[in-house]
């Protein structure tokens, strides 16, 4: 629901999620095998990140002593975090190489996979990850030391050390040799508060590199995951059309801002229907030249449900999904604003009614421009119909003079000689279907 309530901006990005989509169908296993590696992925991370929340102390209290233990394990979970995530991206490449993709998106995704294994520094980095996952308190480890002019040892540090990060504009590993860590551990004596100093903070160095670079493969495929979710629900939707036996087409994008259906249906129809034959298809169209479109007709007719089927589809085709229709013809609207009074606010007393959409007309005014589409179902019930229709009136000629893009279901016919030329008329037949007047 959260990518629909996001209409994509651009027939671009609908163009990348259709050809995303395609790719899916053709491989149905591809998308199962896909989601449920990326999930794998969100679930090491929810995993370390839970576990770094219950030891966060040893971050916090380094320099007590007894926490020397507590801080190595948590280098062994650190690595053992970016381990997982290096062996599931190289699954991930192998299983996507195992199947032909011709979208940008799946291609892009292997290419980038690829670039990451690749080099060899990805290989020393998962025998770094394996040296720590393993590693115990009694590693010797090499130590930079401090003198001073009395002989006496003053501070000491971890030697040098190699830094790896994920070069964002390649997609790769690089390292660099660091001189050393920049910690200088004061020396007082052998005491155990220096020594757990001595023993930690060169490891704390460790955990915040290896965790750095966890979080960079993390952050680089995290989007994945959460595109896999949309992709698992349109993958449901098709099917779920295609048992009713109903056509799915990828609208075209019109040049000229104009709109058209053909052979649309009625989503919550078609789910309350058996086949897809039991709801009537209709057909739309709003050219260019015309501001909007008025469509009348008698209570329980239909106006309702088709105008809720034009708001769909628009919405289902600018999220990069096929629509239930024959064939259609989009253009991009940046905000698609509805006023379904009864449905979306659930008033039934006129008073509350009325207040309600006030409320919602101004919040559309205030907020429509040239590339947006509203939609209004029966506005102005409970009110006089001339000064309802007086109302609709100016409110439509706002619309229409910031360019706007809108559809009206009404009964209140006094509105026909307040509207301009540029304004398409329809009416509900007796067998469900619109004609044009």
């Amino acid at each position: 629901m959260d990518v629909l309530s996001k209409p994509l901006l651009s027939q671009y990005a609908v163009r990348y999620r259709q050809s995303v989509l395609r790719d899916f169908m053709a491989h149905p296993q591809l998308a199962a095998d896909l989601c449920g590696l990326f999930d794998r992925f969100t679930e090491i991370r929810h995993t370390f990140e839970d576990y770094r929340k219950e030891n966060v102390r040893f971050f916090r209290h380094s320099e007590t002593s007894g926490n020397v233990q507590g801080v190595y394990n948590l280098l062994k979970m650190v690595a053992l975090t970016l381990k997982r995530e290096l062996l599931l991206v190289k699954a991930i490449a192998e299983m996507l190489s195992g199947y032909e993709v011709h979208s940008d998106g799946l291609t892009a995704l292997l290419s980038d996979l690829r670039t990451i294994c690749a080099p060899d520094e990805y290989e020393e980095l998962l025998q770094i990850c394996t040296y720590f996952e393993t590693i115990s308190v009694t590693e010797p480890f090499e130590l930079q030391i401090h003198i001073g002019k009395n002989g006496k040892l003053e501070e000491c540090r971890t030697a040098r050390y190699t830094a790896f990060a994920l070069e964002h504009k390649k997609g790769r590993f690089a390292k660099k040799e660091q001189a050393a860590s920049a910690t200088w551990v004061p020396f007082h004596g052998q005491t155990g508060t220096t020594m757990d100093a001595l023993l930690t903070l060169p490891i704390k160095d460790l955990i915040s590199l290896l965790e750095d670079i966890a979080g960079q493969i993390f952050r680089a495929f995290r989007h994945y995951a959460e595109e896999c979710l949309f992709y698992q629900a349109a993958l449901s939707y098709c099917r779920f059309c295609a048992q009713k036996g109903c056509p799915l087409s990828d609208p075209e994008f019109s040049a000229d801002h104009s709109e058209q259906f053909v052979g649309l249906r009625d989503l919550f129809l078609l789910a309350q229907a058996h086949r897809a034959e039991e709801v009537v298809p209709n057909d739309f169209s709003l050219s260019s030249q015309d501001n909007g479109v008025v469509i009348f007709g008698e209570n329980g007719g239909g106006k309702t449900v088709y105008l809720r089927s034009v708001g769909c589809a628009q919405i289902f085709a600018q999220s990069g999904l096929p629509i239930p229709a024959d064939s259609a013809k989009i253009c991009c609207f940046s905000s698609v604003f509805t006023q379904f009074s009864k449905e979306e606010n659930g008033a039934d007393d006129s008073a509350g009614r009325f207040e309600q959409e006030v409320m919602k007309m101004a919040h559309i005014l205030d907020r429509a421009t040239e590339n947006s589409l509203v939609l209004f179902n029966e506005p102005f019930q409970t009110t006089d119909y001339k000064e309802g229709a007086e109302a609709l009136s100016d409110i439509l000629k706002f619309l229409s003079s910031v360019k706007a893009k809108w559809v009206l279901v009404t009964h209140i016919h006094q509105i026909k000689p307040l509207l301009p030329h540029e304004t398409v008329f329809m009416r509900v037949e007796s067998n469900y279907h619109m004609r044009y007047e």
